[in-house]
């Protein structure tokens, strides 16, 4: 994969938007660890998908500040679009995010929970 690709993917995603390489690669691991992509691969299509934000989000995340709620995303998704769709819908100190599966002790974790306003990669 290039590097202008891996430029691509990187831009797309802090925009908010969900990224999805399709490949092939005549020699590719039965398993990929740390969810890197192999280097052996040929990329065939990339799509970007969006999440449409309602329209009365940036209305709610207004109200909910002004009432001084400390607002918490968590997401399954990439941290980073995780970080672009929160910047769309208008949500304060949207750049303040972390990788969950970095967490690995309760004591990190904790420490996550005061510092962090999105959440990504996180699993049940």
């Amino acid at each position: 994969m290039t590097d202008a690709l891996r430029e691509q993917i990187k831009t797309l995603s802090e925009g908010g938007y969900r990224v999805v390489l399709f490949a092939h690669s005549d020699n590719m691991p039965p398993e990929v660890e740390g969810g890197a992509l192999p280097e052996n691969i040929t990329p065939v299509a990339l799509v970007r998908i969006t999440d449409c934000i309602r329209k009365e989000a940036p209305a709610t995340l207004k109200y909910f500040a002004e009432q001084d709620v400390d607002i918490r995303i968590i997401s399954g998704d990439s941290p980073v679009t995780v970080s672009g769709v929160a910047q769309r819908a208008g949500l304060e100190h949207y750049e303040n995010y972390v990788d969950a599966s970095t967490l690995t002790t309760d004591e990190e974790l904790w420490e996550a929970a005061d510092k962090y306003k999105i959440f990504g990669r996180v699993t049940p």
